[in-house]
């Protein structure tokens, strides 16, 4: 189970149950998942713990963003059958719209009370088209599951964290080769398909700024609600 999906979701969308207490339990769901996945990297026993902490306390956000995009891409086909892919404007309003619908659902019946969509629109419409945004990068490219586990350490890892740690940046050199060896012997015939992975991050680090900035961090889960079911 990955960090931008829930256990108990049907307990989340109870509004009969106390809402401060299932938020603090999906804020240590996150926390918990979040340092399972790091004490199995690799190069976990390479750095100092401490230094774990730091990065997931600066990081979590985009780590949670990068993986409810990528978790919808990958996981999220049955979406498909009804829709245009080709990634016009057309089909990217309406999978911003189905998302805000989801949301509206969830959130209605979490909250107990009617959540209108102009509201919604205004408390994270921008959050919610940055995250399609970047899965409908991540499905039209059909991400792989090799490229979103070194995207993520790759956003972990990120200068913003870092300050001249040599360490830290011999490991994402590592995990930044490993992903084009991998893009480039899996994808020939996609001689951009490097360049548009990473492209994606910059974006998921402003979709995470908002996420961060709104206090809503539940919301990817609630995005992904539809698959998980």
């Amino acid at each position: 189970q990955d960090i931008a999906t829930l256990r108990n979701l049907d307990d989340l969308l109870n509004h009969k149950s106390d809402l401060s207490e299932k938020l603090m339990q999906i804020g240590d769901s996150i926390v918990y998942k979040l340092v399972q996945w790091t004490k199995r990297l690799p190069f976990y026993l390479e750095l100092p713990v401490e230094v774990h902490t730091r990065l997931l306390t600066h990081k979590w956000h985009e780590l949670l963003v990068l993986t409810t995009s990528a978790y919808q891409a990958i996981h999220g086909h049955h979406k498909l059958t009804s829709t245009s892919t080709d990634g016009t404007e057309a089909h990217f309003t309406q999978e911003v719209s189905n998302n805000l619908c989801t949301l509206q659902t969830c959130l209605t019946s979490m909250m107990g009370r009617p959540i209108t969509m102009d509201q919604l629109r205004q408390d994270v419409g921008l959050m919610v088209e940055k995250i399609t945004h970047v899965t409908l990068m991540f499905r039209r490219i059909k991400l792989r599951i090799e490229e979103y586990v070194c995207l993520k350490v790759i956003i972990m890892l990120n200068p913003s964290t870092r300050g001249n740690s040599s360490e830290l940046e011999i490991i994402q050199e590592r995990y930044m080769t490993c992903l084009k060896t991998f893009v480039e012997n899996t994808f020939p015939q996609q001689p951009n398909r490097f360049h548009d992975l990473l492209v994606r991050l910059p974006e998921v680090q402003s979709a995470a700024s908002l996420l961060l900035e709104s206090k809503m961090f539940y919301v990817p889960f609630l995005l992904n609600s539809t698959i998980q079911r």
